[in-house]
């Protein structure tokens, strides 16, 4: 039986959202930064622009869950604990 169907949805919906928005942020970050850093080289700008766009990735992909976690928390107790079976007092 899934316990908190919503609070495990809205994570994994906001996990992959921050993943994206971490991950589009990096590209628009990498444009800056190779702009700055044009002197460095391209063999290091490809590595740390790489290393760049995974930290931002992961970065909003825990903030995005960790958000979505929250709003479905907030939706399985507004909405999901009012019913109860009668037989076993099981909260849906």
């Amino acid at each position: 039986m899934i316990r908190a169907p919503a609070q495990k949805s809205y994570a994994v919906i906001g996990c992959v959202v921050g993943a994206t928005g971490g991950f589009n942020a990096a590209f628009k970050g990498l444009h800056v930064g190779r702009a700055l850093a044009a002197h460095v080289g391209p063999l290091s700008f490809a590595f740390t622009g790489i290393a760049g766009a995974v930290i931002c990735a992961l970065a909003g992909s825990a903030i995005g869950a960790e958000l979505g976690a929250k709003a479905g928390s907030k939706i399985d107790q507004a909405l999901m604990s009012r019913y109860r079976c009668s037989s076993c007092n099981q909260a849906f």
